[in-house]
């Protein structure tokens, strides 16, 4: 399928009708890409360090976000995308956030990730990049990632950042 003339028959054949722009014919193509479950019983822990050695250990109750998804990287072996991409609810990210992501493919690739906390839209969420490499070190393109991420999380009531806990 190289032109849109291609797909265009692609999805007639699927459809089994013709499809004619001047009727308002809109195609939407839905592709599941990522589950999640929140809980808002969750713990964290902490530690504080002072100057003089000295370690203390904190806990406290906040909410845990767990999400899963999948991500396919560009001709460079890169994608970025935000948290926020693969759920459907508002969250202020709190630390610590933990991102694990596996290659899937048949042949050998390694992918690396890096993760910073950003603001969008008055939130905050997590921007989440993917590298793919070949074991010569080569950027390997169009490889899908499989990833997981689990961030601790405060709710947003309106406009308004909650209050840590903990």
């Amino acid at each position: 399928m190289g032109n849109d003339t291609d797909l265009k028959k692609h999805f007639e054949a699927i459809l089994g009708q013709e499809l004619v722009a001047d009727v308002g014919n809109e195609i939407v193509l839905r592709d599941y890409v990522g589950v999640y479950f929140r809980t808002e019983s969750g713990r964290r822990s902490s530690r504080d360090i002072g100057t003089t050695g000295s370690s203390t250990k904190r806990c406290g109750n906040v909410g845990v976000l767990t999400i899963a998804g999948l991500a396919v990287t560009g001709r460079e072996g890169r994608v970025v995308r935000l948290l926020s991409d693969f759920h459907c609810e508002k969250f202020d990210i709190a630390r610590p956030s933990i991102l694990v992501a596996t290659p899937r493919s048949g042949s050998p690739v390694f992918v690396t990730t890096t993760t910073a906390l950003v603001q969008t839209g008055g939130y905050s969420d997590i921007r989440m990049e993917f590298a793919t490499w070949t074991p010569s070190g080569n950027p390997a393109p169009n490889i899908a990632v499989a990833w997981h991420c689990i961030t601790a999380y405060q709710e947003l009531s309106g406009d308004d950042v909650g209050t840590p806990n903990g």
